[in-house]
């Protein structure tokens, strides 16, 4: 596995960073949901924008939606995010 993360750092060294900050989302989502933007962006250390930018892809891809309440992610989908915690350690 620490060999294929290599690989791919190698060829998209940016892939990785993406997918760590979108785990790290998700993840965070799962704990605290219903979770608002600003609660949220703050327990993350990252700006309101930031983060809109991240959920709205998320949102496309059909891993998180948010109410009027906040967000949450979807319960079969959120089985799938718990997986790769060997990869992110």
């Amino acid at each position: 596995m620490h060999s294929d993360i290599q690989w791919i750092e190698a060829i998209a060294p940016d892939m990785v960073d993406m997918l760590s900050r979108r785990y790290l989302v998700l993840r965070t989502i799962n704990w605290m949901a219903p979770v608002g933007r600003r609660l949220l962006a703050q327990t993350l250390g990252v700006s309101e924008r930031t983060l809109r930018t991240e959920t709205d892809t998320l949102r496309k891809l059909r891993f998180d939606h948010d109410k009027q309440i906040g967000h949450a992610s979807y319960p079969a989908r959120s089985r799938r995010v718990s997986r790769p915690k060997s990869f992110y350690g």
